[in-house]
Order: C-alpha cells, then sequence, then structure tokens
C-alpha cells in the first residue's frame, strides 16, 4: 500500500484582511489620541475651573466666643430709707452720686415749717428709684432665689408702685414712706436662668464674661466669678458675682445678659477651609500663586468659623479646597 501524504496548507492573506487589521490599529490609535487629547481637556479645564471657582479669603486674627444668652435678676446690698417726718421734700444729691456715711441726701420741710435733713446711713450709691426687691433680693438669699418665679411678682409690685407717693422734688411725703436706697457699690450679684438642654459646662471655669443689654455702650464685658450652679427640674440657675462696675447697673433689676464662657484668639476663617491630610489638619494657602498645604492647630470652633493658629495674618487662604491640589498653579 502507498501511504497518503499530508499536504501542509499555508493562507495566504489577501488585500481585505491585511486592510481590516490596518483599520483596527488605527481606530487603536485614534482612540488612545482622542483619549489623551481628552484628558488634557480635562486637565486643561480643570485648571481654568480652579481659577474660576477658587474662592479665597484673607487670614486675618479676632476673637471667636462661645455664648450663652440668659435671664436674669440682679441682686446687691440694698438700704432703704424712709421719711423720718412728713412734709415738702427737696433733694441735695443726684441719682447714682456716691455718698459716704451720715451725708446729707435730702431735707423736709415741715408744715410747721421746720427743717429736718435726712441723711444716708452708710456709704454707697445714692438711688431714688425704688422697684419692691431691696427687702426680698439680698445676696444673704442668693441660694433661695429662683428668676423664673420673679416676673408675675414684679408686675405685682408694679402696679403698687403705680399708686405709691412719689419722691420727686417738691413731693408731699409721709412719715414713715420710702425715700430712697443706698446700694452696696461692691460686690453685686446676676442671678441668670437658662433652659437645662443649653447648659454649657460651666462648672469647669471659675469666671466668665458678661455682656449686659442694658449696658450696650460699654466697651468691654464685665468679668464675674462663678459662685454657684444649681439645677431645678429643667432649668439651671448660675450665680454670679461681680466687683466691677457697669453704666447704670444700680437702677436694674431684671436684665437680659450674654454670657461668655469661652473664647481664643488667633487667626479666623471659614470651618470650610479645613483640609484633613495625611492625618494632619491644615489649610491650602497661595504663596506666589502656588497652592501650598499649611498644618494648623485649630484653636476653637463655632457654627461655621474657627480660630486657629500656624499661619499668619494676610495670607490668601482657600475656602474651597476641594477644588485644589498641593503645588497646583492658579
Amino acid at each position: 500500500m502507498h501511504k497518503v501524504r499530508k499536504r501542509k496548507f499555508t493562507v495566504i492573506e489577501g488585500q481585505r484582511g491585511k486592510k481590516q487589521k490596518r483599520n483596527i490599529k488605527d481606530r487603536i490609535l485614534l482612540l488612545l489620541f482622542l483619549l489623551l487629547a481628552l484628558l488634557l481637556v480635562w486637565l486643561a479645564g480643570r485648571k481654568l475651573a480652579a481659577k474660576l471657582m477658587v474662592e479665597t479669603v484673607i487670614a486675618y486674627e479676632g476673637v471667636l466666643e462661645q455664648t450663652l444668652a440668659v435671664d436674669g435678676v440682679l441682686v446687691r446690698e440694698e438700704k432703704v430709707v424712709a421719711a423720718p417726718t412728713g412734709g415738702i421734700l427737696h433733694w441735695l444729691v443726684q441719682e447714682g452720686e456716691r455718698v459716704p456715711s451720715g451725708f446729707p441726701v435730702a431735707k423736709i420741710t415741715t408744715v410747721s415749717g421746720s427743717t429736718v435733713t435726712v441723711t444716708a446711713p452708710e456709704p454707697g450709691i445714692f438711688v431714688r428709684q425704688l422697684d419692691g426687691f431691696e427687702q426680698s433680693l439680698q445676696p444673704h438669699g442668693l441660694s433661695q432665689i429662683n428668676p423664673s418665679q420673679l416676673p408675675k411678682e414684679e408686675k405685682e409690685l408694679e402696679a403698687e408702685a403705680e399708686t405709691s407717693q412719689g419722691t420727686a422734688e417738691g413731693a408731699f411725703v409721709q412719715k414713715g414712706s420710702f425715700l430712697f436706697k443706698i446700694v452696696d457699690n461692691f460686690p453685686w450679684y446676676y442671678v441668670a436662668q437658662f433652659a437645662g438642654n443649653r447648659f454649657v459646662k460651666l462648672e469647669e471655669q471659675s469666671k466668665v464674661a458678661i455682656n449686659f443689654a442694658f449696658a450696650q455702650n460699654e466697651a468691654n464685658p464685665v468679668v464675674a466669678k462663678i459662685r454657684e450652679i444649681r439645677s431645678e427640674g429643667e432649668l439651671v440657675t448660675a450665680v454670679f458675682q461681680l466687683q466691677e462696675e457697669v453704666s447704670g447697673y444700680y437702677r436694674e433689676r431684671f436684665a437680659q445678659a450674654e454670657i461668655i464662657y469661652a473664647s481664643a484668639r488667633g487667626i479666623m476663617l471659614p470651618a470650610s477651609a479645613l483640609v484633613l491630610r495625611d492625618n494632619e489638619v491644615g489649610v491650602y494657602v497661595l504663596i506666589k500663586s502656588k497652592v501650598r498645604f499649611r498644618k494648623v492647630e485649630v484653636l476653637e470652633t463655632k457654627e461655621d468659623h474657627v480660630v486657629i493658629d500656624g499661619i499668619q495674618p494676610g495670607l490668601p487662604v482657600i475656602v474651597n479646597p476641594s477644588w485644589v491640589e498641593e503645588g497646583q498653579q492658579l
């Protein structure tokens, strides 16, 4: 038998096959070129968008305060003086004047024509305005004062005051009627009350600063010592002791105030400027139009602002840092 020899056949690629391969290569190259072009356009567009969208603020030094708005009552050492006799009243000193003990503050001309001099029983501030709380609100009873129960009592006392004898110059006064009071200058107290859900950690501090609504022209808040803090149901009552004079404080009884319980001085910035990079908190600043990362320390935060330390005033700080990266030229 003759063996059949196997023949090897070679497929000869035609012109059409070669053309198809070239088309595929061309398409791949075109696709790569388009992708590269898109990348370049995206990078250029991102850079342009960054220039257009990036917002900056100039770093400046300031103070950030944590505050608490409260209502409260002023408590002072007060001595009320009554008329020693009846007659026509004549004042000898001005409201708010400091007088020594025994100083003549008024005289009363009786019906018979004699004159009786009324003197200050102790040193302090002379005040003609009486509100009816002089006896009930005294420093020795601070722990029993509940400001939330006082407004109703205040209205009742005000109604009584409308029918009481006045102490105007030339008024006729009855013997025993209250004329004026002497207010002990220092110390004086502010008993404030606020809701428990607004409670701040005042126990950890010994002093706070207070801005009183009745003394808005004061340049600086007054420093107060925290004397007592107590909870009464859903309310928190705080007693503050003050040693500084506040304009008109001797006339006020019920007052709104702003308690400043924490403050920090440093560079003030929007909180949005902060960046967390490699577990470090910092900000992006512009130095010669180039983005640079600077590590900072956050000293205090309040709502959408922060006080930081770590950069100098005057630097442009980027407040929407998601648009930039370290080393980017803007």
